[in-house]
């Protein structure tokens, strides 16, 4: 017997990721693939996605906050990153994320029920920490615990031109800050980077020019 005749549970999994998506998107699950990269390629996770891809995560501890189904830490995790801690607070997202994840064979993808706003989300030390959505204004009232922790930048979106608390938030903790995808569309929102230094944003964008450079 080869390899590709062998006994597998694939179908009865992807039928199981169907239900679930089901349960939690109605209708629109129909539409959706759940053997693709990014299930719901929605604009803002394509927006999201690139500026992942403007970061170094080879090597990298990643904490996605708000993951729902996951689309962002798998993405993280095949971008390199050593290991990615997945946080939603609704357990059926989580339910999903973990079954997305055994079903396009992505490891090293821990996936919890847990909420941005608490402090001890933030136990253990990331590199890079992925703020998107509500999970921004969740973490704001304890921003300082979370940079304690903060080895890179957190990433988040501010609406172009305009600071705002949560962005005012970030500015008064992590001052350095890049804009890894500019405004664009109805909604005009930019995707940034912000850390403790302007130094440790260079050595996470620069590391990945030069691997780019080095594999041309």
């Amino acid at each position: 017997m080869s390899y590709e005749d062998a006994p597998t549970l694939r179908p009865q999994l992807r039928a199981l990721v169907h239900e679930v998506l089901a349960e939690q998107l109605g209708p629109d699950a129909a539409q959706l693939d759940p053997d693709a990269p990014v299930v719901r390629d929605d604009a803002a996770t394509a927006r999201r996605i690139a500026a992942l891809d403007a970061l170094a995560l080879d090597g990298c501890r990643v904490l996605a906050l708000g993951a729902g189904a996951g689309d962002l830490a798998r993405a993280a995790r095949r971008g390199g990153a050593e290991l990615v801690d997945a946080v939603d607070r609704d357990p059926g997202r989580v339910q999903l994320a973990r079954l997305l994840c055994v079903l396009q064979a992505v490891d090293r993808v821990s996936c919890f029920e847990g909420d941005a706003g608490l402090a001890s989300t933030y136990a253990d030390e990331y590199d890079v920490v992925l703020a998107f959505g509500t999970a921004l204004e969740a973490l704001r009232p304890i921003l300082p615990r979370v940079a304690q922790n903060l080895r890179g930048p957190l990433l988040a979106e501010l609406p172009a031109g305009e600071e705002g608390a949560a962005g005012e938030g970030l500015a008064a903790v992590l001052p350095a800050r890049r804009t890894l995808v500019e405004a664009s569309g109805a909604d005009g929102i930019a995707v940034v980077a912000c850390a403790s230094e302007a130094g440790v944003l260079r050595r996470h964008l620069a590391r990945r020019r030069a691997t780019a450079g080095a594999r041309a």
